[in-house]
């Protein structure tokens, strides 16, 4: 895995480990970047009726979008 994902605390840019995983899975390595970043910043508590939610409710949530897009950025969009 690529050390430049890593951040302070053991978590990836802001997302656990096990999502940075899953994302490397799905997706090429010229679009983890901005996989990262859409699933940062957009698939998290900002979702309607998700404001409460914790970081492991908010993995289920990321897990269900990274496999619905089936690694495509398009779909990811779509599907967040």
């Amino acid at each position: 895995m690529d050390d430049s994902l890593f951040s302070n605390g053991g978590t990836m840019r802001g997302l656990s480990e096990k999502t940075i995983k899953l994302i490397c899975k799905f997706f090429s390595d010229h679009d983890k970047a901005e996989v990262i970043n859409i699933i940062k910043n957009k698939c998290g508590n900002n979702l309607p009726f998700l404001e409460d939610w914790t970081s492991v409710e908010m993995e289920r949530i990321r897990f269900a979008v990274i496999k619905l897009s089936d690694g495509h950025l398009d779909k990811l969009q779509s599907v967040i």
